[in-house]
């Protein structure tokens, strides 16, 4: 990872407004359930004076279109710590996964494809295929 110099104090206040107070947890879609996927979602959004969450952007979601709708309503109900009605909003990032209870990477044949290809892809310099691998890898550190 590139080392990146910035000012650590202002990194430690930043992050502390990045956590939510109240998080409102996303509701599992139910046709997701019903077709038993799960999913990551990787977000992008801008915690203001307020305590309140804006702007959410999806920076990437596997598999797209999914999980989506479920984690913008979860950080637009959710609160953050309040700071002076001056202060500039927090830019943050969270990262989501859906997971169903009781359900193994057994029951999802096409995974270890998935894996290979994109890991291949991604071995070949392909930078969408790179994040996912990295997602990918995230989350079975997790």
């Amino acid at each position: 990872m590139p080392n990146i110099d910035n000012d650590a104090m202002g990194d430690q206040l930043e992050s502390k407004r990045c956590h939510p107070l109240e998080t409102h947890y996303p509701l599992y879609p139910a046709e997701a359930r019903r077709r038993f996927i799960q999913g990551r979602v990787s977000v992008e959004f801008t915690v203001h004076a307020d305590g309140s969450a804006r702007n959410p952007r999806i920076v990437y979601q596997v598999p797209e279109g999914v999980f989506d709708g479920a984690v913008r309503e979860s950080l637009l109900r959710s609160r953050f710590p309040m700071t002076a009605p001056d202060s500039k909003p927090a830019h943050c990032a969270i990262y989501y996964n859906f997971v169903m209870e009781g359900f193994s990477s057994a029951g999802y044949p096409e995974l270890g494809r998935f894996v290979t290809k994109t890991r291949t892809a991604a071995q070949a310099g392909d930078p969408r295929a790179e994040l996912v691998y990295g997602m990918l890898l995230a989350a079975c550190r997790s």
